[in-house]
């Protein structure tokens, strides 16, 4: 079963999400891709951020490692883009990845390529 949230608008889509659910969450990643923070972007233990913006704290693993995304060779002088705008990215990419790869696939399938 497939579940996405779609940020900003609170429905909860359970079983294949539809085309029209689909392209709303599209445009949602669409219009929050110029607002987020300069990339690349690179998740790492926080020991080893430097200078490099902080983007989230994701907590610990179970070895006690300390996991974050951060920027990559980005500091925050450089840096445009502001903290709403990545935390909805991060959830909108997150919950648009099933769907994509489902999506990617049912293509790839219907293409006739093997996978």
């Amino acid at each position: 079963m497939t579940q996405a949230r779609l940020p900003n608008l609170g429905d909860y889509i359970y079983g294949e999400m539809d085309q029209i659910a689909l392209e709303r969450l599209i445009s949602e990643i669409e219009t929050l891709l110029p607002l987020i923070s300069t990339g690349p972007w690179k998740a790492d233990i926080k020991e080893h951020m430097g200078k490099n913006w902080l983007l989230a704290s994701m907590g610990a693993d179970r070895d006690g490692a300390q996991w974050i995304l951060t920027t990559d060779h980005v500091h925050a002088s450089e840096l445009d883009g502001d903290a709403e705008a990545d935390a909805k990215f991060c959830a909108a990419a997150r919950n648009v990845m099933p769907l994509l790869i489902e999506a990617l696939r049912k293509g790839s399938a219907s293409s006739g390529r093997v996978e």
